[in-house]
Formats: C-alpha cells, sequence, structure tokens
C-alpha cells in the first residue's frame, strides 16, 4: 500500500482513493510525528525517508477527496514540524486544505488573496502560481486563468505541465489553433509520451470537425500522424487505435462522397487510400483484440479503463464495413461427413459481452442444406479468429476531477 502512495494520485478512481484514504490512521500510528536529528536516538527508531513525505502529501490529497479532514491535517502538521511554514510545497498544500474546506465564493474569494499577497512577496513561488491558476479555473475566471499561466510560463517555459494546462485552458474555450500549439510544446518535453501524441490527435481531430475553411484536412493528416506515432510507440495504448479509427473512418467517408483527389500540402498531405483503409483495418482489428481479451478477463490485458473499453465496444458495433468470410465448417455434421461451409454475413457484426464479434450468417453446405444462426467470431487474426493538469477544483465534491495535478504541481 506504501509503495501505492508513493505514486501520483491524481487518476484514482473514488473508490481506489477511499481505499487510500482508510489507510491514513494506520500509517499516522505506526510512524512518528517527528524524526530526531541525533544518530545515537536514530540507532533506536525508524529512519526517516523521502518516500514518507511523498506518503503524506498524497494521503493530504486522498483524503480531501474523501472527506477525511481530520487525517489532512494530520498529514499536514507532520509535513510543517519537518520542512517548516514557509516551505513552497507546505504552502502549496495549506491552501489546497483551504480550498477544499470553502463553502462559498466568498472563501474561495480569501484564499486566491492569500495566494496573490504570497505571489507579491515571492513572484517565484512555482507552486502558489500553480494553485492560484487551478483556482482561478475553479472558480470559472477562465480568461485570468489564461493570462496568469502565460506570465508563469514566460518565466519557466519547460514546464510541460503548465503547457498542457493551457492548452486544456484553451481547449475550453475553443480555441483549436492554440490549444494545438500548447501540446506541441509538451511533446517538445516528452517526445516519448505516448498518452501526448494521442491527446494531440484527439485535438486536431476536434479542430477538422469544428473547421469550416480549407485547413480542415491539414488538421485531418495531422490527426492520423499523431495517432500513428502513439501506436508506435505503445502498440497496446486503446486510444491511439481507437482515435486512428475515427479518424480514417472520416477521412474514407468523405473520400467517398466527394471522389475528389486530395490536394497535397507537403507534410500534411494525406496519405493514399489504399494506406488509410489498411491503417483503418489495423486499428479495428487491434480493438477487437483489446475488447476481446478484456472481456475474456485475461490476467495481462485488465489494466484499460472500463469506459473506454465499452467506447471501443461501441465504435466497433457501429462500424459500417462489411465483412464476408470463408471458413472451413467442423469436420463433423449431423449425417456424419465432413463438408466445407461457405458463410455469407447477412447482417453486420457487432461485438457481444465476451468481445467476440457477432454475425448473423447463412450457411450452405455441400449438401444442400441452410441455416442461419448468430455465430461468434475473432476478426483480429487475419480472419480466422496523464493528464497532464493542475488541480482545479475547490469545492469537496469537485476535488476528485483535478487532485492529480496537485501532486504534479508540488512536484513540479
Amino acid at each position: 500500500m506504501a509503495t501505492v502512495l508513493a505514486r501520483p494520485q491524481g487518476q484514482l478512481s473514488p473508490a481506489e482513493a477511499l481505499r487510500l484514504a482508510q489507510q491514513a490512521p494506520s500509517i499516522l500510528k505506526s510512524n512518528p510525528k517527528a524524526f530526531s536529528a541525533s544518530p545515537l536516538v536514530s540507532l533506536f527508531s525508524a529512519a526517516e525517508t523521502s518516500e514518507l513525505w511523498t506518503i503524506y502529501e498524497n494521503l493530504i490529497i486522498t483524503c480531501l477527496q474523501t472527506g477525511d479532514d481530520d487525517s489532512a491535517h494530520l498529514c499536514l502538521e507532520r509535513l510543517i514540524l519537518r520542512f517548516g511554514d514557509e516551505n513552497e510545497r507546505v504552502m502549496a498544500l495549506k491552501g489546497l486544505i483551504k480550498e477544499a474546506a470553502a463553502t462559498n465564493n466568498n472563501e474561495l474569494q480569501a484564499v486566491l488573496k492569500e495566494y496573490e499577497d504570497i505571489l507579491q512577496q515571492d513572484g517565484t513561488n512555482i507552486y502558489i502560481a500553480k494553485r492560484r491558476v487551478a483556482l482561478l479555473r475553479s472558480m470559472g475566471k477562465t480568461p485570468e486563468a489564461i493570462s496568469s499561466l502565460v506570465w508563469l510560463l514566460e518565466f519557466n517555459p519547460t514546464d510541460a505541465e503548465g503547457w498542457a494546462e493551457l492548452s486544456d485552458l484553451y481547449l475550453s474555450q475553443g480555441l483549436y489553433s492554440q490549444a494545438i500549439y500548447a501540446l506541441e510544446e509538451v511533446i517538445v518535453l516528452a517526445p516519448n509520451a505516448w498518452n501526448l501524441h494521442a491527446k494531440l490527435g484527439e485535438v486536431t481531430l476536434m479542430a477538422a470537425n469544428e473547421t469550416s475553411d480549407g485547413s480542415s484536412q491539414k488538421y485531418l493528416a495531422n490527426s492520423v500522424k499523431r495517432f500513428c506515432r502513439s501506436i508506435e510507440l505503445c502498440e497496446d495504448y486503446l486510444r491511439g487505435y481507437y482515435g486512428l479509427k475515427k479518424v480514417t473512418d472520416k477521412v474514407l467517408a468523405e473520400a467517398a462522397k466527394s471522389k475528389k483527389q486530395q490536394p497535397e500540402d507537403g507534410e500534411f498531405a494525406l496519405p493514399e487510400q489504399e494506406t488509410l483503409k489498411k491503417l483503418n483495418q489495423a486499428a479495428t482489428q487491434k480493438l477487437a483484440e483489446i475488447v476481446r481479451r478484456y472481456g475474456a478477463q485475461e490476467p495481462l490485458w485488465q489494466g484499460y479503463n472500463a469506459d473506454e473499453i465499452a467506447a471501443a465496444r461501441e465504435l466497433l458495433n457501429k462500424s459500417s464495413s462489411e465483412v464476408v468470410s470463408e471458413q472451413k465448417a467442423s469436420p463433423v455434421c449431423q449425417e456424419g461427413f465432413s463438408y466445407r461451409m461457405r458463410c455469407a454475413i447477412s447482417s453486420l457484426p457487432t461485438v457481444n459481452k465476451s468481445g467476440l464479434w457477432e454475425v448473423e450468417v447463412t450457411e450452405h453446405a455441400q449438401h444442400g442444406s441452410w441455416r442461419s444462426s448468430k455465430v461468434p467470431t475473432d476478426l483480429t487474426s487475419g480472419g480466422s479468429n496523464a493528464e497532464l493538469g493542475f488541480a482545479g477544483h475547490s469545492a469537496r465534491g469537485a476535488i476528485q476531477g483535478h487532485a492529480g495535478g496537485v501532486h504534479r504541481a508540488l512536484n513540479g
């Protein structure tokens, strides 16, 4: 359990956060309130470790998510005893607890005023500057949050978390080109982060859907490129394959309607139609494999988010691809002899609860009999078979969605 608490806690589900927060009393009881600097005393007591202070920080976040204010305050007291009241990380945690305890806008405004006073005295306090941006956003003051974050990034341009948050702020305002620019800055700082490449692919696809001028193709080509890079870096990344199927579905559908030659635009030119079809097929097969293995409860395939699996299954069910397969039937039939069966698909394939494709087929055996039935089949074997961000809302019920950014802001 301590190992889990030593990692960032931003993406925990409510159930996971509750389970970790329930460990707070036992962790606090099993560790001393303070550690002695005397070498002699340390021989007879528990040794101080940096991991313990990280655990305390994460416990504060999970306890605030679950409403355990008492344990959060106890963890904060131990951090203050060790690092003092003026430590920047401690100051940010104190502010977070005040935000969580606020019950109205006036109390949040008072916390914001405290942040501004601290920054007037020390404008280099990055943790408080990030808390101020997060609080402004949670209060609905998005333009002010953007301005504050732009100033912060001018001061610290290598802050990947800051660029990611700025991209999210721009995206919330429908400013797609600015959001894309900010995400590209994140990728410059973290070029091998496959989730960020997929995120950029999603944003560019959104921009293509919302753009009415001639830049739509540029966004679509960039989206294909980003999703391909994402799955190149992580061959089992569901969001990468999901996005690749979405964008190639869109491009192929538009090409079928217009029948026009796609104009070339340098690096933003779309791939050939045959290449797009192969990419679409590969994405479909991989999504089907992920859904099937997850549904079959295979041990190494249970790390996916259940909602993402459901979205992938729905996308597969909506697929407009018509599949015609020819398979060899079982070597024994009711009459006792083998036959080759031709299966004609009479309905579009769907994914059943077990993660298998299911199609309605009409079977024609060599002996002349016909039969229609639902047949589960696996189409994945060749025919036979983050977010990065800041902590946001201050109210108790809204802490969950943004708490991960608190930890990252404290570790920025």
